[in-house]
């Protein structure tokens, strides 16, 4: 949700990503949904109020997740899922933030040294953070899509 950071085509200004952002909050909530903020890093201190828990990945190992704590400061969750880390790298900083940061095995960097995530579903990681958060008596009331 930061395209104003990249080439997409299109001349867009932080303000247009603002707008499009806040528009894309109040969707989903006149449908009942919670919507949460994945990058746009630098746009948090204008979104926070909008946005109900932020989606991150590898922010321990680019040493950005201090950007994220505007989510813990205001009771909000931030999910954060490691691929290349072990988890002794960063689970203690994890706990000691408040964040839901599981790690993903099996990744490989290939040839060009992008990072390749087999069988990869954001909502699983998502899905198991929530599980690990409820009380025991609310998990059967789940029902994931």
């Amino acid at each position: 949700m930061d395209g104003f950071l990249n080439n997409t085509g299109f001349p867009l200004t932080y303000d247009d990503q603002l707008k499009f952002n806040i528009w894309l909050t109040g969707q989903a909530h006149q449908r009942g949904l919670s919507i949460g903020l994945k990058n746009d890093m630098d746009q948090i201190p204008d979104l926070i109020a909008h946005f109900g828990w932020a989606l991150n990945e590898e922010c321990f190992q680019f040493d950005e997740c201090e950007t994220l704590l505007p989510f813990i400061d205001a009771g909000k969750t931030v999910f954060n899922v490691e691929y290349a880390l072990e988890t002794s790298e960063f689970c203690e900083q994890a706990r000691e933030l408040q964040f839901m940061s599981p790690k993903k095995t099996g990744c490989r960097r290939n040839s060009r040294g992008l990072l390749t995530v087999p069988d990869f579903k954001m909502s699983d990681i998502i899905q198991e953070s929530v599980r690990l958060t409820l009380p025991a008596t609310m998990e059967d009331d789940l029902e994931w899509h």
